[in-house]
């Protein structure tokens, strides 16, 4: 079965300042080894920078926040315009015409199986290309049937969360995290029909509320993740995905490491929002 996970390029903008020279962090963590990187021509060595301090702080984060490691090998493409992306979609991941014309015409970047692609060429701000390659990333420590076992929102959720601590450790600034939680808010309260969690937990539905308004679909996902990660510590998020890397299913994953069902939680994730609502 191919695992395609999809990040949308409308999803990304913060208003950032637009590639500003790489701040300087003492303790950038080790490449890990079981990433290789491959820069397509056009790309530049900027870029491939960028790049690659996303992949070790993520693989910090994973490793000290959630106790997961690699556990296969990984390659990561990053290509230098639509056509060359959507040219290794096509001809090295062999995808379907129609799933790359339906699907991911609109982003820039996707993991397939074990490759991540990045569309390099068309992120604009520094941090997005942190927090797309992070978010990427983070797919390639959770299980295979991630896509399709349910629960979406808490997979991609969880991509976003840790995409922004990310940001957070590569900048140095941990004030970034809460910068983050603040613009998805404001996405969220915008939309007058915002899905309910409900309607991001089968992958049908989770693509439909993308194909609807992506951005809201993934703020939606990330504030609830974050909402977890507040009322349960980062230590149940990271049960939670060690409970699903043993086999277990998502929903008895869920309620083991949450101490709740996942319908629970979201009766309780959208009275929280609605009182969000009622606040400026």
């Amino acid at each position: 079965m191919v695992r395609i996970f999809l990040y949308v390029a409308a999803v990304i903008g913060l208003y950032l300042v637009v590639l500003p020279p790489v701040p300087v962090v003492a303790d950038v963590p080790p490449f890990p080894s079981q990433v290789e990187m491959v820069a397509k021509p056009g790309v530049s060595k900027f870029e491939l920078q960028i790049a690659r301090r996303a992949v070790s702080f993520t693989a910090r984060f994973m490793d000290e926040r959630c106790q997961l490691a690699l556990n296969h090998p990984v390659k990561v493409v990053l290509t230098a315009d639509q056509a060359s992306y959507f040219a290794v979609l096509r001809d090295e991941e062999q995808l379907d015409g129609d799933i790359i014309r339906s699907q991911l015409a609109r982003s820039t970047g996707t993991t397939v199986n074990d490759h991540v692609i990045i569309n390099a060429g068309a992120v604009e701000y520094y941090r997005d290309m942190v927090f797309i390659t992070a978010h990427e990333m983070v797919h390639q420590y959770q299980p295979a049937d991630a896509a399709q076992a349910g629960l979406c929102w808490l997979t991609e959720g969880t991509a976003d969360v840790v995409a922004a601590n990310v940001v957070a450790a590569d900048s140095g600034k941990t004030a970034v995290v809460d910068e983050y939680r603040r613009n998805w808010l404001k996405v969220v309260k915008s939309d007058g029909h915002r899905p309910g969690l409900e309607m991001l937990d089968a992958k049908a539905d989770w693509l439909a509320a993308v194909r609807r308004d992506a951005p809201v679909a993934y703020r939606t996902a990330a504030l609830a993740v974050l909402y977890l990660t507040d009322r349960n510590g980062y230590g149940a998020l990271a049960a939670y995905w060690q409970l699903r890397a043993g086999g277990k299913p998502p929903e008895p994953a869920f309620q083991q490491a949450f101490g709740l069902s996942s319908a629970q939680f979201a009766a309780q994730f959208a009275a929280w929002l609605a009182q969000q609502d009622s606040k400026r």
